[in-house]
């Protein structure tokens, strides 16, 4: 697997990020006379690991990594990495800043997109001070709440997935 581009352990304010993280690349699964080896996922571009609690600014480009291309074999080939999503973690209240560009990584195959954003567990916020979000793959919100708190008016072209629950708030208009 792609080792983690950045890591933050800390709770609280941490105030704004301004330089880039990105996700190491997975490797490549291996060539057989057999079975073909499975690439390595790609790694996360930024990942927070306090479950208590982290507010930041992102203002710069968080890239998940890429995911590793599946070995060949003559009976079968592997399977391609998954890509490194571009930020995890929970509890989080994030401000996606205007000069932000927050990208989950290419799987192996080059076409399928990790999360931009997976949001693991607790309640969770996030802001847009941009008129887009800024976000490349969409937004993970896996059994979480995640409150969409908008003063003004957004773009939002990333899906939302997952099994949680999603507010709006702020007075801003959401366009999804």
């Amino acid at each position: 697997a792609g080792g983690w581009g950045a890591v933050v352990t800390g709770s609280g304010d941490l105030g704004t990020l301004s330089d880039a993280a990105t996700g190491g690349t997975g490797g490549a699964g291996g060539n057989a006379t057999g079975l073909g080896g499975i690439g390595g996922s790609g790694g996360t571009g930024l990942a927070f690991t306090d479950t208590s609690g982290v507010t930041a600014v992102i203002d710069a480009a968080v890239t998940g990594g890429a995911g590793g291309a599946e070995g060949t074999g003559d009976l079968s080939d592997g399977q391609n990495g998954a890509g490194g999503a571009g930020i995890t973690g929970e509890n989080l209240t994030l401000t996606i800043g205007t000069s932000a560009n927050v990208t989950g990584g290419l799987s192996g195959d080059g076409a399928t997109r990790a999360n931009a954003i997976s949001f693991t567990g607790g309640t969770n916020t996030l802001t847009f001070n941009d008129t887009t979000s800024n976000l490349t793959g969409n937004i993970g919100n896996n059994g979480t709440e995640l409150i969409l708190e908008q003063p003004t008016t957004v773009d939002i072209a990333n899906s939302i997935t997952g099994t949680g629950a999603v507010t709006f708030a702020g007075g801003g208009t959401h366009n999804l």
